[in-house]
């Protein structure tokens, strides 16, 4: 029963760094899409 409640555990934790790493790679995408030198022109263009 331990061996079996730390087998769960351990794959919660990877899952959940799954989903961080998936989650990270979607930050890299979007900030390479729409990268810090878009948000500050919008910034520099607003009045």
């Amino acid at each position: 029963m331990e061996v079996e409640a730390w087998a769960a555990k351990a794959e919660e934790r990877r899952d959940d760094m799954a989903t961080k790493n998936a989650n990270l790679v979607t930050d890299r995408t979007w900030m390479r899409n729409f990268s810090v030198v878009h948000v500050a022109n919008a910034i520099l263009d607003t009045p």
